[in-house]
């Protein structure tokens, strides 16, 4: 039976739901056989509790079978340690994981924001291509940060 969406489809773990209830009540190894389209599928399956998946589809019909083939194989790795490692309990509220008190102080050391007051960005130096270079000008630009591919 095709526990996680219809047999060659690469849809991913469709009967997610399902799936978490058999695996909860399963007394013998749960094997996803279908429906598994990219390595996160393998992992995510892997991580709710599934014993082994069955690919074939995903890796038959990629470009490069080979190189697909090694990243389930990683895939299925880092699912069985993620599962290992037992992930904490998902929650539908925020909670601090770490005490924030003192985080930006300590002794002899000004409070993060009395610190940022006193910077003069004229006075900046940033270190770019490898040099240290300095701002010039009356006013100087503050620095930017860019994300994506260059």
């Amino acid at each position: 039976m095709p526990l996680g969406a219809p047999i060659g489809s690469n849809q991913g773990l469709e009967t997610k739901a399902m799936l978490e209830i058999i695996i909860q009540q399963s007394t013998v190894p749960v094997v996803v056989d279908a429906g598994i389209g990219v390595p996160s599928h393998a992992a995510q399956a892997l991580e709710m509790g599934a014993d082994a998946v069955l690919v074939n589809t995903a890796i038959a019909v990629a470009d490069d079978p080979v190189m697909m083939a090694t990243a389930f194989r990683l895939a299925v790795e880092a699912g069985v340690l993620a599962r290992q490692a037992v992930p904490g309990n998902r929650s539908t509220y925020a909670s601090a994981t770490s005490p924030l008190t003192g985080f930006l102080e300590g002794p002899g050391m000004k409070t993060f924001s009395d610190r940022w007051r006193q910077l003069e960005w004229d006075d900046i130096r940033l270190r770019i291509n490898g040099k240290n270079r300095r701002r010039r000008g009356a006013r100087a630009e503050t620095p930017r940060i860019l994300a994506g591919t260059i």
